[in-house]
This record gives structure tokens, C-alpha cells and sequence, in this order.
């Protein structure tokens, strides 16, 4: 459905008649520049981008230096991933708002896509003088230390951040992607209860926990992880390869297979899935799916000496004795131990 200024409608109907509220205003007062910014303010809020740029070229047409329009257009842009026309406007808006925490915030912001992070921590410091009791300029100076690794520096932003805005679930998870980078899974997985308390539909924060929760061998907390990202976007491969190894590891078999050929199917590149499909095929005696497997696992990941074992194993056990010895040959150049045992497996005690 689209109005007079060629827009489609999108999102619920309040998102709407906000639209076209401004519009009907716009239809009594076409110049007026500080409509046109809400029109596309109104428009990005719902990820109109494209439309909410002709809006704010509108309003610039009428006010070429209006800050507010700048810094909207900037922000479009580097939604549309137009990211160097993004960047000179928000270089404009900072000259036209230089007292104006966003606009040093959206400076960063598009320094760090345009990894240029000496710049970026350069913006962020500056919206953090401005702006030192705000919880985005904290976060948004912890993000530009942690692009250089400055650990120690990152890990107090945030938890600044966090005093300021206890409940902010972006500086919480981010902490929590530390804590685990620094080996503190337990602390990592105190931040994402806070996360998820707030943003329970987050699926990032569910599949970081269940990581989290494999890590530390608690499979049960895993699972229930992994499942609630699962029902929550179920065409992440990633979540039903996690929920996969936990049903695994809980000896729920049949639950796990299921999980792993979810996750083929949304991601054929996943040698991990591939894998473990072979192998509880093995356990199962299926040896023909269970070689298909190993070898589809091999074809995305060659030269993994566990799997080419497991596939000598299976190709011996359905009578293929050429194809165990050459799995064996494979070995001997990969890892000889495991060649030594295969050998013991499938033909004598040893060499």
C-alpha cells in the first residue's frame, strides 16, 4: 500500500497513523523543514530507510545545515550501509551540533564501521565529556577500547555504563563477551541473566548462554538455552547445532540427530553436525549413512584425523576392507597414533 509520496506502509497501525499524521501536516505546510525530519524520523523508526531518506533530503533542501536532518540522513545511510556517504554526514552534523552528545556518538559509531578506530575512540571521548552521565557514550568508549584490545580499559566503560543504566542489556552483554573472552564463564553467565531479564527475545544473549553453559559442561542449562533460541528463530543453524550437542551430551539421541539434521539443512557447511550425524548413525549401525556423513563432514573440513578414523571404522564394519586401509594410509600422514589404533581395530593387534 503506498500514499501520495510513493511510500509503502510497514509495521502496526499506530507506527502508521503516526506516518500519516505528519503527512497530512506536511500536505498544509510543504516547507516546513521540521516536519520533513520527523516524517523521516518517523519512517527510520521503522526501518524505512529508503523513504526516510527522501525525507530528510527534503528538509536539507529547505535548511541545507539543520543538524537534526544531518544526523538522521547519517543514520539512514549507515543502515542502508552506505557507509562513507553516511560518515560525511555525520562530519556535517557535528560541525552543526557540536555540543550535541548523539551527533559525537554517530561520528564514532561511523569510524568504527569504517574500521578507524583511533577516530572512533577520538568521537566517543568527546560525547563522553559532553555527555559523562550517559550510559551510550560509556558503552560506545568501551566498544572502541575493546577494537584495540585495551581489556582493562573496555571492562571499567562498561561497568560504568552499567551504574548509570543497571538494567542496560547492550553493556551487560558485551561484559558478559568478556568475562568469557578472559576464560570467567561463571561471570559471563551472571551478566546475561541480567541481559535476558530484560530482553528476554534476544537470541544472541540464549545462544551465548547455552555456549557458556556447554563450555562448563552443564548440559542441562544448555539445552534449555539453545532450545529457547531455537523457538525463537528457528532458521538459526547455530542455535540447533548448540541445542544438537547438548541433547547429545544428555544421551537424548534421537532428540540430538534430529537437532544436527535441523542444522545441516539450514547450514550444509557445518562439519560438527556432519560429524556427529555420523557418528550416532555408527552407534546405530546405519555404516552406509553414517560413511556418507563422514565423508560429507570431510568434504567441508579435510583432513580431520577423528573423522577419517570414525569413517575407517564404519567402512570396516560394513565389509569394506580397501576403503579401512585407505582411511589407515590417510592417517599415517595426519596422525599416527590414531592410524596405529585404527589399524588394531579393523585388521591385527597392531603393526
Amino acid at each position: 500500500m503506498q500514499n501520495e509520496y510513493g511510500m509503502e506502509f510497514e509495521g502496526g497501525q499506530e507506527e502508521q497513523e503516526a506516518v500519516s499524521s505528519i503527512e497530512d501536516r506536511l500536505k498544509r505546510n510543504p516547507a516546513d523543514a521540521v516536519l520533513w525530519i520527523s516524517h523521516g524520523d518517523a519512517l527510520r523508526k521503522q526501518k524505512r530507510y529508503e523513504n526516510s531518506v527522501r525525507s530528510y533530503r527534503e528538509a536539507l533542501r529547505l535548511t541545507p545545515s539543520d543538524g537534526n536532518a544531518l544526523l538522521g540522513m547519517g543514520r539512514s545511510l549507515l543502515s542502508l550501509g552506505e557507509f562513507a556517504e553516511a560518515q560525511s554526514y555525520f562530519v556535517r552534523a557535528v560541525g552543526a551540533l557540536p555540543s550535541d552528545p548523539s551527533a559525537w556518538l554517530a561520528l564514532g559509531e561511523g569510524y568504527s564501521v569504517a574500521n578507524d578506530p583511533d577516530r572512533a575512540l577520538e568521537a566517543y571521548r568527546k560525547a563522553f565529556q559532553l555527555a559523562p552521565d550517559w550510559s551510550d557514550p560509556r558503552f560506545f568508549l568501551g566498544e572502541a577500547y575493546e577494537n584495540q584490545s585495551l581489556w582493562n580499559s573496555v571492562s571499567v566503560r562498561y561497568k560504568n555504563a552499567l551504574e548509570v543504566s543497571p538494567d542496560w542489556h547492550r553493556g551487560a552483554y558485551s561484559l558478559a563477551v568478556i568475562a568469557g573472552l578472559q576464560g570467567d564463564l561463571e561471570t559471563a553467565q551472571g551478566y546475561l541473566k541480567t541481559v535476558l531479564a530484560h530482553k528476554p527475545h534476544w537470541i544472541a544473549a540464549w545462544i551465548l548462554q547455552g555456549q557458556n553453559a556447554a563450555d562448563l559442561e552443564f548440559w542441562s542449562d544448555a539445552q534449555v538455552a539453545f532450545a529457547k533460541a531455537v523457538a525463537l528463530d528457528s532458521r538459526r543453524a547455530d542455535a540447533h547445532l548448540g541445542l544438537a550437542v547438548a541433547l547429545h551430551a544428555l544421551e537424548r539421541t534421537e532428540e540430538a540427530l534430529t537437532q544436527y539434521r535441523r542444522a545441516v539443512e539450514l547450514d550444509p557447511r557445518l562439519p560438527e553436525a556432519l560429524y556427529n550425524i555420523g557418528k550416532i548413525l555408527l552407534d546405530q549401525e546405519n555404516y552406509v549413512e553414517a560413511t556418507e556423513a563422514f565423508r560429507e563432514a570431510l568434504e567441508v573440513r579435510p583432513g580431520i584425523p577423528e573423522i577419517h578414523y570414525d569413517l575407517g571404522i564404519a567402512l570396516h564394519r560394513m565389509g569394506d576392507r580397501g576403503g579401512a586401509e585407505e582411511q589407515v594410509d590417510i592417517l599415517l600422514q595426519l596422525d599416527q597414533e590414531l592410524a596405529q589404533e585404527l589399524y588394531g581395530q579393523c585388521f591385527t593387534s597392531g603393526f
